[in-house]
């Protein structure tokens, strides 16, 4: 049975048992709410076999789980938790959420589901943010939940907490969502920012509320992040952070992807920079946001001067994030670079630091008009990037698509021979320029225009 909002205490239980039970992961337990669509009653009563979703084997052990006791208890410790239960056809479901690759099959909720109906945008960043991190984010969620809009984070430490925090003071209100269940909020430093978003706002998690947080289910819950958002903001984040596995989702969903600059020579700014420079859209205030969708919001928008962080910083009518906190260059030897290198007297910043060309990582020249006959395959193909060498595992992305038509990711990962983490993010900087586009399914192609064929 389907309610309004949500599903009937019992089915949600029965979800929640489903749930955890070993073996039934996200897609049959999918293919099971998919199948079982309004008939969950005549399945708990046993008229219905489940096994044509989930396999012989499965639907005796999911029998042996969904016993009536056990379905009672988790009742009733949902309904003491406040929790609600949303599949697909619930009318509060997100529908954005059943548009994506890999749609959550189910959602725990606890808070204002109202929120759901919001256009929202997505504030994600470092766990270990510097104070100018801090600020951003919070000027910039204040500025957004202003002007009427929902943020979406993470509950993480660092720039998701400060975001949320902020959010929650104003009309456009704060979605957690998180990477494990309802029960276990993490980190548990961010225990009491649960509880006042649950009473203001709203937490949400795809997990069984008993799950306990792990390495693996953040990534798996960034989708969600973005996929709840018109757009994914990065604030603060080191070349492999989490925030960029939100913005590569964010890309697959096509949503839009903005980013904070940050100090070139720190560390936690190498992901928000590099997203820039390769095409994300620049943000210096909310209103660099907003300006994307004033069509569809109609609020007066407030400016990052005019939000309570700033009021005492900036002149008055400048809508810009306050400068970030960098070391002068002349300040002979105590002023130092990233990982303690002195500042380069060179002004191609870009190359600084970078290793030696490599037959395996060659450099990219300048002019390739004319390339040599027998090129390697993976100079043919890399993006033209002027003064500096393109990654290896771009080139070795490159080289594996130039082969076929189309691959899915699990071939990339295995042609490139790294973490999918790091083929991700190095096939979001590809698709930010126009090397790489995404097809459904989540395959990958080069464009036609990209496919250059060596002179015979």
């Amino acid at each position: 049975m389907v309610e309004r909002h949500g599903v009937s205490l019992r089915v949600g239980a029965a979800l929640w048992l489903a749930g955890r039970l070993p073996g039934l992961g996200r897609r049959r337990l999918r293919a099971l709410v998919e199948g079982l669509r309004g008939r969950w009653d005549a399945f708990l009563d046993g008229n219905i076999d489940p096994a044509p979703w989930v396999g012989r084997e499965l639907a005796e052990r999911l029998r042996a789980e969904l016993r009536p006791e056990a379905i009672a208890a988790a009742a009733r410790k949902l309904k003491t938790a406040g929790i609600v239960v949303l599949t697909p056809e619930a009318d509060a479901f997100p529908p954005v959420l059943r548009e994506i690759p890999d749609p959550p099959a189910v959602l725990y909720a606890r808070g204002h589901l109202s929120l759901l109906r919001r256009p929202a945008i997505a504030v994600v960043g470092t766990r270990t943010p510097s104070p100018y991190g801090i600020r951003a984010a919070r000027a910039l969620a204040e500025g957004l939940s202003a002007a009427g809009w929902c943020v979406v984070s993470g509950l993480a430490a660092g720039i998701d907490a400060a975001a949320h925090a902020a959010a929650l003071e104003g009309p456009g209100g704060t979605i957690a969502v998180l990477g494990g269940g309802l029960f276990y909020p993490y980190p548990p430093s961010n225990a009491a920012l649960f509880r006042a978003i649950a009473e203001r706002g709203l937490v949400l998690s795809e997990y069984p509320p008993d799950a306990r947080p792990h390495r693996a289910s953040f990534p798996e819950r960034n989708r969600l992040l973005s996929g709840l958002a018109r757009g994914v903001v990065v604030v603060e984040g080191h070349g492999r952070s989490g925030a960029l596995i939100t913005a590569a989702w964010a890309l697959e969903q096509g949503r839009d992807v903005f980013a904070v600059p940050g100090p070139i020579f720190s560390p936690k700014s190498d992901g928000p920079n590099r997203l820039i420079q390769e095409g994300a859209k620049l943000v210096l205030g909310v209103d660099d946001i907003l300006a994307e969708y004033r069509p569809v919001v109609a609020d007066p928008v407030l400016w990052l001067g005019e939000a309570k962080e700033d009021r005492e910083g900036p002149p008055a009518g400048d809508p810009r994030l306050p400068a970030p906190a960098m070391e002068d260059p002349a300040a002979g030897p105590g002023a130092s670079g990233r990982d303690g290198a002195p500042p380069a007297a060179d002004p191609q910043l870009a190359s600084q630091g970078r290793p030696a060309a490599s037959a395996e990582d060659p450099v990219l020249r300048k002019d390739d008009r004319s390339p040599p006959t027998e090129a390697p395959s993976a100079e043919r193909h890399a993006p033209p990037e002027e003064g500096r060498e393109a990654p290896a595992l771009e080139q070795r992305l490159l080289t594996a698509l130039a082969a076929a038509p189309a691959l899915p990711m699990d071939a990339l990962v295995s042609a490139a021979g790294a973490p999918a983490a790091d083929v991700l993010a190095a096939l979001t900087r590809l698709e930010l320029r126009g090397w790489v586009r995404r097809l459904p399914g989540g395959r990958y192609t080069l464009p036609i225009d990209k496919r250059r064929m060596p002179r015979p």
